[in-house]
């Protein structure tokens, strides 16, 4: 036992800096593991340099080499997170600032005529499960993703809209955007939000987010795993009961 703890006296760095370099090596590979930077990242980060600060008031060769190298990967994850929402905002400012006010006016039958169509494309789309996202255009209009999409310039119809989102035609994977009763385009695809989100959220979920993120529009999007209907408005989204679906489209739309 004596010599154990002569050996531990003697050699205490050594073993220290095996076991920080241990958990260092614990603690990077979750780091790597969770490719999206986020909160527990952050903390992640605090703790490498508070390895570093460790290895170097105690001389610890190893834990200096690993902290300091695997710091240089974590600020520049940081920096590429920090540019992406750099370039979010600017481009957001630059739309809202290039975006002129969408004039097109409906009368009140046309209205109604619009929100029976969407609830029951809506519920159709939802019992079988067929994936879609449908952007109402308000106040500021789409034009810059519009005019990348394919244009359809028609009624509003439910028959319409199930063929659009039916899975393998051409349109199926973007956005239909409606503008006043008609809709004004389909396969447009919109900027996917870089903030984080459930995984429950696929890409559908993600670009009606990033459109709210940048204009008024309200978007209602159906998930082809769950069959679950959402909508989204200024950045945030939220779940819709089917029961109940009428009346808060209604009440979306101002209705």
């Amino acid at each position: 036992m004596d010599a154990i703890i002569e050996f531990v006296r003697v050699n205490w760095k050594i073993i220290l800096d095996c076991i920080l370099a241990v958990v260092f090596y614990i603690l990077f590979y979750t780091y790597i593991n969770k490719s999206r930077l986020n909160i527990r990242q952050y903390v992640v980060g605090g703790i490498f340099y508070f390895l570093l600060f460790i290895g170097l008031l105690f001389d610890l060769k190893s834990l200096i080499i690993m902290t300091s190298a695997s710091l240089v990967l974590f600020i520049v994850a940081y920096v590429n997170n920090f540019r992406a929402d750099i370039k979010r905002t600017l481009f957001a400012t630059n739309f809202k600032r290039n975006t002129q006010k969408s004039v097109t006016k409906i009368k009140q039958e046309e209205k109604e005529e619009l929100l029976n169509q969407l609830v029951s494309a809506l519920l159709t789309m939802s019992t079988d499960r067929i994936g879609a996202i449908i952007t109402i255009e308000r106040n500021q209009n789409l034009d810059e993703f519009i005019k990348k999409g394919v244009l359809i310039r028609s009624n509003v119809t439910s028959e319409l809209l199930l063929t659009i989102f039916h899975p393998g035609t051409a349109l199926h994977d973007g956005a239909v955007v409606i503008r006043g009763n008609k809709i004004e385009a389909a396969s447009v695809y919109f900027t996917l939000t870089t903030k984080a989100m459930s995984g429950r959220y696929g890409s559908r979920h993600r670009a009606a987010v990033g459109v709210s993120e940048i204009s008024d529009a309200i978007t209602f999007i159906v998930s082809e795993e769950t069959g679950r209907i959402s909508f989204t408005q200024d950045g945030e989204i939220e779940p819709i009961n089917r029961d109940s679906l009428h009346k808060i489209i209604s009440d979306l739309l101002e209705f």
